[in-house]
């Protein structure tokens, strides 16, 4: 509840406008509340000055037009390289620089970092990986699949998981048998399949051929897929800054990623 003087709603703080509580026995009389925030850019009214937990969640977008095929491919754009910016709108911000790249998968599991203001830690989450192909990996069980597939298989450096969701810039994902060539959405085994249509890829050597033709081009056919498990890195901490009497905080990166903060306010 508000802490009233003459009348008048009063903010109960400490020095300069840091949190502070005022209890009558175990009943809080004034002082702050914590709420969250979400969004691509967060606006915090009634601030105090100190820091604040935050999480960043990365983004994946996929730009192209029409069908995507081997011909029409897509490109991927991930959040990367930014800066976290915090301001008061007049004389005071401060900026973290995170100088990684964050990605998200269609089903929404995305990489992340967590920045605990009470454990003044940096925690970076990586759950999603991405292999750029260029024919010269290890292709193996090219096999007969149907009357119009052969498959084959690559496995990544970084282990993915079971029935791993996945997106590509040059071959869509599916389940079902479709007629083209795609890439097998729900894979149990350890590597990333492939499902090729014959009339495009008549032999193994094929294949490789057109992914190392693709990565001469600089347009080198790319999959991000499901980890078996979260990657976790410690990073450096530092203070996400929050400003009497409000706070903006954004990034400038290209792709914007989402922002979940946890703030303490003024109660009133």
């Amino acid at each position: 509840m508000p802490l009233i003087i003459n009348g008048e709603n009063s903010e109960f703080c400490y020095e300069y406008h840091k949190p502070a509580q005022l209890h009558f026995g175990n009943t809080k009389v004034s002082g702050w509340k914590d709420v969250e925030i979400t969004g691509e850019s967060i606006e915090v009214d009634n601030a105090y000055n100190g820091s604040c937990n935050m999480t960043i969640e990365g983004k994946t977008i996929e730009i192209g037009t029409g069908n995507k095929h081997a011909d029409n491919p897509y490109t991927f754009k991930s959040v990367e390289n930014f800066d976290l910016i915090s301001t008061d709108n007049d004389k005071k911000s401060n900026s973290i620089n995170f100088p990684y790249t964050l990605r998200a998968l269609p089903n929404g599991i995305c990489d992340f970092i967590v920045i605990d203001d009470a454990l003044k830690s940096t925690k970076l989450y990586r759950n999603v990986g991405e292999i750029t192909l260029n024919g010269s990996e290890n292709w193996y069980n090219f096999t007969d699949l149907s009357d119009i597939h052969y498959r084959t298989m690559v496995i990544p450096s970084i282990t993915k998981g079971s029935n791993a969701i996945y997106r590509c810039t040059h071959f869509v994902t599916s389940n079902p048998v479709l007629l083209k060539s795609y890439i097998y959405l729900g894979s149990s085994v350890l590597g990333i399949t492939f499902n090729l249509l014959k009339e495009d890829f008549p032999t193994l050597s094929t294949w490789t051929d057109f992914l190392a033709e693709k990565a001469a081009e600089n347009n080198p056919v790319k999959v991000q897929y499901l980890l078996e498990g979260p990657i976790i890195t410690d990073l450096p901490y530092q203070a996400v800054k929050q400003y009497y009497p409000q706070t903006n905080i954004f990034t400038n990166a290209t792709v914007q990623p989402i922002l979940k903060g946890k703030f303490m306010i003024i109660d009133i």
